[in-house]
């Protein structure tokens, strides 16, 4: 059974904790010339959170903690897909990600 709600929360979520990834990665290394890697960072994270709101049935341990485990390995996943073409050049930025998967996959879950 598809739940919509959770893939719609999962989704806004992960576009708005992309913003602060952006914002952070932007502060960094700069907005000018850098706009193309930062859209697509933001859409790394949109990306994480349709996975992540598709994936409410996946069960990697039969614990609560199973929401935290998921989320971390979503986000690690969907995060390589970015840090490996750029030769993982911003470590920071990819445990952002990790971290930005959990809170995606507890704010799906609680509030779908």
């Amino acid at each position: 059974m598809v739940k919509y709600r959770r893939i719609i929360i999962a989704t806004i979520v992960g576009g708005i904790l992309g913003l602060f990834v952006t914002l952070g990665v932007g502060t960094r290394i700069g907005i000018e010339g850098n706009e193309i890697y930062l859209l697509s960072l933001w859409y790394n994270c949109l990306l994480m959170g349709v996975v992540i709101g598709i994936a409410p049935g996946l069960i990697i341990v039969k614990r609560k903690s199973n929401v935290y485990i998921r989320g971390a390995l979503i986000g690690l996943f969907v995060a390589l897909a970015f840090a490996l073409p750029t030769g993982f050049q911003d470590i920071s930025s990819l445990l952002a990600q990790i971290t930005y998967g959990i809170i995606i996959d507890f704010m799906a879950t609680r509030f779908e």
